[in-house]
C-alpha cells in the first residue's frame, strides 16, 4: 500500500498525520488518525491533507505583520512575569545570589543588543553594562519563544527577524520589571490607614488568562471526559462555536447578556451540518448563515440550539465559581422546543415476543446471520446502545472469578470505542436467556474467528465480527437492517417504535419489576439523578450479585 511521508505510525502502532507548515520549519500539524489500520488511516490521512492545503495557501496564514509578532512576545513575557511575581509572594524576595545573577543576565542582554543594532539602548531606561562584543542571543531560547508563540522558527523568514529583532528589548524590559517587583518585596508602605491596609487587594488577572479560548481550554482540562465521546465532541463543538462567534481576541468578560441574546440569535439562523455541506463548509460563520439565508438550507434544530446553549452555559457556570467572570449570562437561556416532536415509545410484553420469535427464525449459519441475531439479542437483554454492543470485543465477555458471574464490561478502553458519558462504562450480567440460547459457544467460537481475522493486521475486529468501522461507528449494519427490514416484515415497525426502543422497554419493565431506579440507571448507563448517587455511590464487581437479580427481572 502507498504510505505518503505524513502518514506515520507511532511505536503503539497507531497512525498519525504530521503534515509540515510551509516557512516554519521545524513546525508541522500533528493529528492522531486512533486506528492502526493501514487502509483507514491513508482514506482519513488524505482527507486531512486536503484541508491543510487549503489552511496552509489561506492568506489569512501567510505570515504576522511586526504589530501582531510584537504583540505576541509582549504576551510571553508578561506570562513569565506573572509567575515570576507568584514566585516572589510565595517564597519572598530573591537571595542576593538569585538576584545578582538576574542582573548579570539582564547586563549579557543588553550587550547583546548592542552586537545586534550597531548601537546603545537609551542609558536613561536601561543600566550600564559592561559592554562585549561578540554576544548575541540564544539561538534555541529564541526558536522556543517562537513557537510558543506560534511564529516561524525559520530564520529566513520575515516572522522569525522580525520576532529577532523586538527580543532583545522585550527580555531587558522583563528582568528590568522582575528586579523592580522583587526589590519591593521587603519595602512596607505606612502611608495609609489600617483599614485600607487591611483591605484585600483585587487580584491580578491578566487579559491573556481571560481571553475566552484561553479560559475554554482550562475548563475542558479541568472537567476532562474520553476526547472520541460523543459528549466531549459535542461540548468542544458548542464551544467552539462561541469562539468563532465572539472573535479570536475576546475576553470572556466581554461576554454580556447582550452578547448571549445576539449568539442565541444566531445559532437560530445557523445551518444544519454547516461544516459539511459543499456550499458551507470553507466559509466563516458569518458567512455561513448568510449561505444558508441565501440557499434556504435547513437550520440548526430547537434542540440542538438548546445543547448549544446549555454547554456554554455550563462553561460560564464554571467560570464564575473559579471568579473569571460575576454572572453566567446564558443562565435559563433556551428556545422553546416544538410540541410536535416524535418520541420513542417501548416494544410491549406481546411486541417483544413477537421480535425474540422472529429472532428465533432466522437463519444464522453465515457470518452476518449470526451478527444480526446476537447483536439483537444483546440488545433485547441489556438495553445498552446500538454502538455500546456493536464495539465490544471477544474479551469484553468476562467470568467474574469470585461470584462465577458472565458479564460485558462497556469501556471506552481499547481501539476505536466509545462511550457517550461517564457513566456509560458499566457491567452489564448476561441474561439466563442468553446463556440457554448458547451465547458462550458463540463466543468461544467467535474468539477463534477474530484471531484468525487479527492476523490480516485490519482494525481489530469485534465480537459481532461480521460488522465493519464506517462513520466512527460499528452497528451500522445491525440498525439499518433491523429497523427497515427485520420490524417492517414483523409488521412492528412505525415512527414511534425503532430498535432504540428496545433500551425504552428494558428500562420500562425492570422499573415495573420494582428494580431501584440507581440500578436500573446503572445497568443502562444513565447520569445519576442525585448528588447523593453522583458522588457516594461507586458500582463495581462487587454489585454484579444485585445487578444480575435485578436482569432476572425482565419478563420475557
Amino acid at each position: 500500500m502507498y504510505n505518503p511521508c505524513y502518514l506515520v505510525r507511532s511505536r503503539h502502532a497507531i497512525f498519525y498525520f504530521r503534515y509540515p507548515v510551509p516557512d516554519h520549519h521545524g513546525s508541522r500539524i500533528s493529528v492522531s488518525l486512533s486506528t492502526r489500520c493501514p487502509k483507514e488511516a491513508l482514506r482519513l490521512a488524505k482527507m486531512l491533507e486536503y484541508f491543510a492545503i487549503m489552511f496552509t495557501n489561506d492568506p489569512k496564514t501567510q505570515g504576522l505583520t511586526h504589530a501582531e509578532v510584537k504583540e505576541r512576545l509582549r504576551r510571553h513575557f508578561l506570562e513569565k512575569l506573572e509567575e515570576a511575581k507568584r514566585h516572589i509572594d510565595k517564597g519572598g524576595a530573591l537571595s542576593d545570589y538569585d538576584a545578582e545573577g538576574l542582573r548579570i543576565e539582564r547586563d549579557d542582554a543588553i550587550d547583546a543588543l548592542r552586537c545586534i543594532k550597531g548601537d546603545v539602548p537609551d542609558e536613561q531606561f536601561y543600566e550600564e553594562g559592561a559592554f562585549q562584543a561578540g554576544y548575541s542571543f540564544d539561538d534555541d531560547a529564541v526558536r522556543s519563544v517562537a513557537e510558543k508563540c506560534g511564529i516561524s522558527t525559520n530564520k529566513d523568514s520575515a516572522e522569525f527577524k522580525m520576532l529577532y529583532g523586538q527580543y532583545g528589548y522585550a527580555l531587558i524590559e522583563y528582568f528590568k520589571a522582575v528586579l523592580e517587583y522583587n526589590g519591593n518585596a521587603n519595602k512596607f508602605d505606612f502611608n495609609e490607614s489600617v483599614s485600607e491596609a487591611s483591605a484585600p487587594k483585587p487580584q491580578r488577572v491578566s487579559q491573556e488568562e481571560l481571553r475566552l479560548s484561553n479560559v475554554i481550554d482550562n475548563y475542558i482540562k479541568e472537567i476532562g471526559g474520553a476526547e472520541d465521546s460523543r459528549n466531549f465532541r459535542d461540548r468542544r463543538d458548542s464551544l467552539d462555536y462561541l469562539k468563532e462567534a465572539c472573535g479570536e481576541s475576546c475576553l470572556i468578560t466581554d461576554v454580556d447578556y447582550a452578547m448571549a441574546r445576539k449568539i442565541k440569535a444566531m445559532l437560530a439562523d445557523t445551518p444544519k451540518n454547516r461544516n459539511k455541506l459543499p456550499k458551507t463548509r470553507k466559509l466563516a460563520l458569518q458567512e455561513q448563515i448568510e449561505a444558508g439565508a441565501k440557499y434556504n438550507l435547513d437550520k440548526l434544530s430547537k434542540v440542538s440550539i438548546n445543547k448549544y446553549l446549555g454547554y456554554v452555559s455550563a462553561l460560564f457556570r464554571w467560570a464564575k465559581q473559579n471568579k473569571y467572570v460575576p454572572d453566567n449570562p446564558f443562565e435559563g437561556m433556551k428556545t422553546a422546543e416544538s410540541k410536535g416532536r416524535v418520541a420513542r415509545q417501548n416494544f410491549d410484553k406481546d411486541e417483544i415476543a413477537v421480535i425474540l420469535k422472529g429472532l428465533s427464525q432466522m437463519n444464522t449459519q453465515s457470518a452476518l446471520g449470526k451478527t444480526r441475531y446476537w447483536g439483537a439479542m444483546l440488545l433485547v437483554y441489556t438495553g445498552a446502545r446500538l454502538n455500546e454492543i456493536a464495539s465490544l470485543t471477544v474479551d469484553d465477555v468476562i467470568k467474574d472469578k469470585n461470584t462465577g458471574i458472565y458479564h460485558i464490561s462497556i469501556t471506552d478502553d481499547g481501539e476505536s470505542k466509545k462511550v457517550k458519558t461517564r457513566a456509560a462504562k458499566r457491567l452489564v450480567p448476561i441474561h439466563s436467556a442468553l446463556i440457554d440460547a448458547g451465547f458462550l459457544d458463540y463466543v468461544k467460537d467467535a474468539r477463534g474467528v477474530v484471531k484468525k481475522m487479527s492476523q490480516k493486521g485490519e482494525l481489530m475486529p469485534r465480537l459481532l465480527y461480521a460488522l465493519t468501522y464506517n462513520d466512527e461507528q460499528w452497528g451500522r449494519k445491525i440498525g439499518r437492517w433491523f429497523n427497515k427490514d427485520f420490524l417492517v416484515d414483523l409488521g412492528l415497525k412505525s415512527e414511534k417504535k425503532t430498535l432504540h426502543s428496545l433500551r425504552h422497554s428494558f428500562i420500562t419493565y425492570l422499573n415495573a419489576a420494582g428494580v431501584e431506579n440507581a440500578t436500573i440507571q446503572s445497568l443502562v448507563g444513565h447520569e445519576p439523578d442525585t448528588v447523593t448517587t453522583q458522588v457516594y455511590t461507586h458500582y463495581g464487581e462487587g454489585h454484579l450479585p444485585i445487578f444480575k437479580k435485578a436482569i432476572e427481572k425482565l419478563p420475557y
